[in-house]
C-alpha cells in the first residue's frame, strides 16, 4: 500500500531521481543558509554576539520548512514546468535560488491577494460605522 502511495504521489517520476534531486537541492539551501547568516548583524538585539548553529536553525526554521516543501513540490512538478526531468545539478542549482523563488512567489501571492481584496470591496463594500 505504501508502495501505491508513493507511486500515486510521484505519478511516474522516479523514486530515485527524486531523492538524489531532492538531497543536492537540500545541500544548495544550505550552502545559501550559511551564507546568508554570515550577513547578519552581531550587534542586534535579536542575535547572539557568538555564531550559534542551533539559533541559524530556530531562527529559521518556518523558512527552511517552506523552502523544503518548495523544493520537493517543484522537483515533483519539473517535468511539467521545465520540459524535463530535474537532474542533480538542477537540484542543486534549485537549492541556491529556492528562497529567491520562494520571495518571488509571495510577492505574487501578495499582490493577487490585493488584487481580489479590491474587487471583493468593490462588490461588497465594507460597512462603515
Amino acid at each position: 500500500m505504501l508502495h501505491q502511495i508513493i507511486v500515486k504521489i510521484l505519478e511516474g517520476f522516479d523514486v530515485v531521481a527524486f531523492c538524489a534531486a531532492l538531497f543536492y537541492a537540500l545541500i544548495g539551501m544550505v550552502v545559501m543558509l550559511l551564507i546568508t547568516s554570515n550577513k547578519r548583524d552581531v550587534n542586534s538585539d535579536r542575535t547572539p554576539v557568538h555564531y550559534s548553529y542551533l539559533f541559524l536553525i530556530k531562527d529559521n526554521a518556518i523558512r527552511i520548512l517552506t523552502t523544503v516543501l518548495f523544493i520537493m513540490v517543484f522537483i515533483r512538478f519539473s517535468q511539467e514546468l521545465l520540459g524535463k526531468t530535474i537532474t542533480s545539478w538542477l537540484g542543486f542549482a534549485l537549492g541556491l535560488i529556492s528562497d529567491r523563488l520562494g520571495n518571488f512567489l509571495q510577492r505574487i501571492a501578495g499582490g493577487f491577494r490585493d488584487q481580489v481584496s479590491d474587487f471583493i470591496d468593490k462588490i461588497f463594500p465594507p460597512k462603515t460605522k
